[in-house]
């Protein structure tokens, strides 16, 4: 009963929405169920009572579909669960195996870094396999918080002036939440991304993100992946989740095969353009393995674009996305 009223009101959003006395009665009706579900009231809720003053005024009332949807999703947040789609599916944010996961392929990666390590040469002008393409579209979180740039600084500067180690400027600090492709005209390749292609892409990333809670990135740990000198992003699965939700939900959106499980969070502070110093690199970098940078309470996301030039991709936001007022 609770599912098919579920998918009543979610395909009840185009039609009409007058009569609040079905709506009251359907407010009721969905708060039982969630009571039920849960063996809490929703009432208990401080985020509920908030959006309950918000929609009804004084009298506690919800009085149209949106009021009802949004109550329910604000105490589902609660939980960290989220509805996906307009299945009435329910999925968790949280992914207690994808940190156990991510942790054994980092600690992978750091091995391959401090034995034997021989990464490919950072060119900053070319993506290798992507046809001299030069506009790469991604979505990305920036890091900008002046306790984290401090932070961040202790190791940089232990790295400049290594031959053939280009530390990236300050304002290039980003971590990937994913990649879309390169912006195009013309689309020939699949991961070419036209204009008007594009704007459906940001209505449907708009419409996905809105329903995600804020969460947190924990910058920690020095390590070495692929060209780059990084640090390692905890984030309690959440990107993956996102990643996730764009496969599922936004069909404009490509779906690459470095993703969800695969893709490893984490922030770029270094490129490797030769072989010169990689031994001291190394050294210096075990110096830093277990550091602690800090926390990063991620509120919205950015569409940014890349220009890919030397002696590094000059970044420009395109368009800011706001995650879930209704914070769990």
């Amino acid at each position: 009963f609770f599912w098919s009223l579920l998918e009543q009101l979610l395909k009840s959003q185009s039609g009409s929405r007058s009569g609040n006395d079905f709506w009251v009665a359907m407010s009721t009706i969905f708060i039982n169920c969630f009571s039920y579900l849960f063996g809490e009231t929703l009432h208990s809720s401080s985020v509920s009572r908030k959006s309950f003053s918000k929609f009804g005024g004084n009298t506690g009332l919800l009085l149209n579909f949106d009021a009802v949807y949004d109550i329910f999703c604000a105490a589902l947040l609660e939980y960290g669960l989220i509805i996906s789609g307009n299945r009435a599916r329910f999925v968790r944010i949280m992914d207690d195996s994808l940190i156990h996961i991510h942790a054994k392929k980092f600690g992978q990666v750091w091995e391959c870094f401090q034995n034997g390590y021989r990464p490919p040469i950072y060119d900053p002008g070319r993506v290798a396999g992507f046809d001299d393409r030069r506009t790469s579209l991604t979505l990305n979180i920036p890091v900008r918080q002046p306790e984290i740039i401090q932070e961040i600084r202790r190791v940089t500067s232990s790295l400049r002036g290594l031959p053939g180690v280009y530390v990236m400027p300050e304002d290039y600090y980003h971590i990937t939440v994913k990649w879309l492709g390169f912006f195009k005209d013309q689309k020939k390749k699949e991961y070419d991304i036209e204009p008007e292609v594009l704007d459906l892409i940001i209505e449907q990333v708009e419409r996905i993100i809105s329903q995600i809670p804020p969460f947190v990135l924990r910058l920690k740990r020095v390590n070495g992946l692929g060209s780059f000198i990084i640090f390692e992003v905890s984030d309690n699965g959440a990107i993956a989740h996102l990643q996730g939700r764009f496969h599922e939900d936004a069909t404009c959106i490509p779906v690459y095969p470095l993703e969800g499980e695969e893709w490893l969070p984490h922030l770029s502070i270094a490129g490797i353009k030769t072989l010169d110093s990689i031994e001291p690199l190394k050294q210096r970098a075990h110096q830093f393995r277990e550091i602690e940078i800090g926390t990063i309470q991620v509120e919205e996301i950015y569409l940014s674009q890349a220009i890919l030039q030397e002696p590094s991709p000059v970044c420009t936001s395109l368009h800011s996305f706001r995650l879930s007022s209704f914070v769990p």
